[in-house]
């Protein structure tokens, strides 16, 4: 049955379905972020997802529901499941197509906004209970990173099948967002999506620079995360964010020790949620002695930021990560931070060369690592990269420029 509602004109009631925890960093700012600004902007929102209790402790949830509450904001929560492999993710989607049928059965939604692929399975389903909109946000080449992070085999079973259930997402969808450029036209080369003319809009991970321009060095923030010493320190490098499969952590390592034979006293500063022990284990292996390892609230991300001088981020240059655009690039340029990157990742080589705001490696031997260290000290520690950094921040990972596009995919410009 396809139930029918009376709405407003123009009313935009949207579904939102997202297999990233709420609670966690990622939830906190690249989900909720857009959701507060769209909701202001006169959208409703009924949010369905899924989360992990590693980030939804009784605090979090708490705080979060009546944050929700109070913005008008409804939120059903469902559990993550990890275990067993497979299984577990097919049992999430039975849970969240049972869910959400509930949803659409009482709510009239307008569009049903998917987080990747697990949710755009449940939303395709959900469609045919529906009129709505469906709008598949990918965040990126999903059963691709399966084989490529070792989970699957290319020539394996599951891989085929996904293939063939990645074609059926696509079909379904109404409008495809993206993270890159690079994104795009390697789905403009599908030929399926090719004879349908789908909509594909770009739209990557963005920021609310101003939060970042305002933040400054705190004694609060000092207090909290030990962070006194860095004050001492001639040259802070910074990593924020996860590490593991994509993330090419000895290689980081590397580069650090080529960069801090230049300065007296420099010190290496990870900002991660990823294991601590496995961190110092690998520190130790690298002789690398003055880093400081913090895990950190989201909100006190921007005054954290303030403490360094330069940012790092490498990862595997794989086919999937064609479709990727790091956070952590976003939110370092707004601070102010010039970047040093690895080539192959989305769109953030051509970025980052032609507004001049960092230096893109492109081998990993220490022989180039010493090249583009040199480069680095000699170009970008200067408060001129500085501003290019946030005047890129600005006009590439501007929050308000996302929202403008997503208001553009629902299907109109509401209240400012």
């Amino acid at each position: 049955m396809i139930y029918d509602f009376i709405m407003e004109p123009d009313k935009k009631n949207v579904l939102y379905i997202t297999y990233d925890s709420l609670t966690s960093p990622l939830g906190q700012s690249q989900v909720l972020s857009y959701i507060y600004k769209l909701n202001q902007r006169g959208v409703d929102f009924t949010i369905l997802s899924f989360e992990n209790e590693e980030f939804c402790t009784a605090e979090k949830e708490i705080e979060l529901s009546d944050r929700l509450h109070k913005e008008g904001i409804s939120w059903i929560k469902l559990s993550y499941h990890k275990e067993p492999p497979l299984f577990s993710t097919l049992f999430d989607i039975w849970k969240g197509y049972q869910r959400g049928k509930r949803i659409v059965n009482n709510t009239p939604i307008t569009i049903i906004h998917t987080r990747s692929y697990v949710p755009q399975l449940i939303g395709a389903l959900l469609k045919g209970k529906c009129k709505a909109k469906l709008v598949f946000d990918i965040r990126g080449f999903w059963f691709d990173e399966r084989v490529e992070g070792g989970l699957w085999k290319k020539d394996g079973l599951l891989f085929k099948v996904g293939k063939k259930i990645e074609k059926y997402l696509y079909k379904k969808a109404d409008a495809v967002i993206v993270l890159t450029h690079n994104a795009k036209k390697t789905l403009l080369e599908y030929s399926f999506l090719k004879k349908q003319s789908k909509d594909i809009h770009v739209i990557p991970t963005c920021v609310d620079g101003e939060i970042f321009q305002k933040a400054r060095k705190s004694e609060a923030m000092e207090t909290k995360y030990r962070l006194d010493f860095l004050s001492e320190k001639d040259f802070v490098l910074l990593y924020l964010g996860s590490l593991g499969t994509w993330y090419l952590l000895d290689e980081m390592l590397d580069f650090y020790s080529c960069l801090k034979k230049n300065f007296k006293n420099p010190a290496f500063l990870f900002v991660t949620h990823s294991d601590h022990n496995l961190l110092r284990e690998k520190l130790r292996e690298k002789n690398i002695l003055n880093a400081h390892i913090i895990s950190a609230d989201s909100k006190d991300i921007p005054s954290i930021l303030k403490f360094t001088d330069a940012s790092i981020l490498f990862y595997k240059p794989l086919f999937s990560k064609k479709a990727t655009c790091p956070t952590k690039l976003g939110e370092s340029l707004a601070a102010g931070l010039p970047v040093i990157i690895n080539s192959g990742i989305g769109d953030t080589e051509s970025l980052v060369e032609e507004h001049n705001v960092g230096v893109v490696v492109r081998e990993f031997s220490l022989e180039h690592f010493e090249e583009k260290s040199k480069t680095f000290l000699n170009t970008f520690l200067s408060d001129e990269t500085k501003k290019r950094c946030e005047n890129l921040a600005r006009e590439e990972f501007n929050i308000e420029s996302a929202v403008n596009t997503y208001l553009e995919v629902y299907g109109g410009e509401l209240k400012r």
